[in-house]
């Protein structure tokens, strides 16, 4: 997790090891205090 903040924007970055499920991605848009944008990002596997 990455937490960074500027002014009263702050950006949080989760890892997670599978997709996120759509309901949890629905309760995060809908929290109060509003969440303002929830992006979803699948990244490729590491080319070792």
């Amino acid at each position: 997790m990455m937490l960074s903040r500027r002014n009263n924007t702050a950006l949080m970055v989760l890892k997670l090891d599978a997709a996120i499920p759509a309901k949890l991605l629905q309760d995060l848009e809908s929290h109060k205090p509003p969440i303002r944008r929830v992006l979803p990002v699948t990244l490729p596997p590491l080319a070792i």
